[in-house]
């Protein structure tokens, strides 16, 4: 396992067998990385050494760009970022409140055919 400063790196996580006692390799590949000083850890979901490393410099790649990292990034819902939008406008005293609403009433009906957006 070869760490190169800054960018991370790709590992397999060692373990003990609940059962044998046994200290044992992960056969999932994990990436480790810093943005800001912040530390993340994710599971590749993959067994395969050369889909971790990819993943890794993706996720360095959109830290480098400002883009929004780590595993939740990818897991944030429609619903979620229109409640965020309303939100954003309710606190700030926008006067198009009602008009954003009707909106995200709209498009979420629009999009209620297809369950992954909600």
């Amino acid at each position: 396992m070869k760490q190169t400063r800054g960018l991370g790196f790709v590992y397999q996580p060692i373990y003990v067998d609940k059962r044998t006692g046994e200290r044992k390799t992960a056969a999932t590949w994990w990436v480790q990385y810093s943005v800001r000083g912040k530390r993340f850890r994710e599971s590749s979901g993959s067994s395969n050494r050369v889909a971790a490393v990819n993943l890794l410099k993706r996720r360095i790649g959109d830290a480098s760009q400002g883009r929004t990292i780590g595993p939740q990034a990818e897991k944030t819902r429609f619903k979620q970022l229109t409640q965020l939008l309303i939100d954003d406008y309710r606190s700030n005293g926008r006067r198009s409140l009602k008009r954003i609403k009707a909106s995200v009433v709209h498009l979420l009906a629009f999009l209620a055919m297809s369950s992954r957006w909600t």
